[in-house]
């Protein structure tokens, strides 16, 4: 089984991921861990390098769950025919789920809460 999950920021991605890799014993990938530079707040990788950890990781797990709002790299993924799942809760859900996340640093440790996050150029 293979999934990927797509959708807004506070649509409920990550929930849901962890939900389905815990029932299904699938291996979670976080697509913020392959896109920003560990350790660092903000700093994108280069294209190429989050695209060969995206393929790595296709090619090493047989089970997995991805979840992510980048689209260029869920194309990377869509080459290993998972079930895709687009979260769209409408935006007055997202607000809330995104004002309502614990205060402090969120669940990425290169990533301060509140700190908007942009897809590369």
């Amino acid at each position: 089984m293979r999934i990927a999950i797509i959708g807004n920021s506070g649509s409920g991605k990550s929930t849901l991921a962890h939900q389905l890799a815990a029932v299904h014993t699938l291996t979670p990938l976080e697509l913020d861990s392959i896109v920003w530079e560990p350790g660092k707040v903000g700093v994108l990788r280069s294209r190429d390098a989050g695209r060969a950890d995206a393929k790595a990781f296709c090619e090493s797990n047989e089970r997995w769950v991805v979840e992510g709002c980048y689209a260029e790299l869920t194309q990377t993924f869509l080459e290993h025919s998972p079930v895709l799942l687009f979260m769209e809760p409408g935006m007055e859900a997202c607000l809330s789920n995104c004002r309502n996340r614990p205060s402090g640093r969120t669940r990425h440790s290169t990533q301060p809460h509140g700190r908007r996050r942009r897809e590369h150029p």
